[in-house]
Formats: structure tokens, C-alpha cells, sequence
């Protein structure tokens, strides 16, 4: 839902609009998710959002991925010190 409000705010930016018969160009997507959880992950790995349909694998020919980056203790602490004290 966010990433949709996302590119609305975009193409209401643009003045664009979505149903007309012109094709509309957006901008690429790319997803991160920062981990920092208990469970053992690496510093960076791949997650499928098919991976959350019901029933598994129900809507084939697409795939959106996000790079999971792991936050968590020692794990990508070069990043954690470049964000400390970012708001």
C-alpha cells in the first residue's frame, strides 16, 4: 500500500494519469527491508514477495524481490555507523 501511495504522489506530481489510453512511464521499483530480528540471517539476501501468496506459487510469470539487508548485532555495521544519528 505504501509503494502504491508512492507512485501516486509521483504521478499526481507529474500530472499524470494512469487510465488514459497514453502509456504512463514510472519509475523502477526496488525494495529494501532492514532486518534486525533474532533469527540467524546474512548481512544480505533476496526475499520473494510470492513467497507470501496463498497458495504458494499461485500467480506465475511474476516477481517482485527485496534485498534484505541484516541489521541485527554485529551484522552490517559499517551501515549502522553511517546512520547513527541520522533522523
Amino acid at each position: 500500500m505504501y509503494f502504491a501511495q508512492l507512485y501516486q504522489m509521483n504521478l499526481s506530481a507529474r500530472e499524470l494519469d494512469l487510465l488514459g489510453s497514453i502509456l504512463v512511464k514510472i519509475p523502477a521499483p526496488s525494495f529494501v527491508v532492514f532486518y534486525n530480528g533474532d533469527k540467524k540471517l546474512p548481512d544480505i539476501s533476496e526475499q520473494k514477495l510470492s513467497d507470501a501468496f496463498e497458495p504458494a506459487g499461485s500467480v506465475p510469470g511474476f516477481e517482485w524481490t527485496a534485498k534484505v539487508i541484516n541489521i541485527g548485532g554485529t551484522h552490517n555495521e559499517g551501515l549502522q555507523k553511517k546512520v547513527q544519528g541520522v533522523v
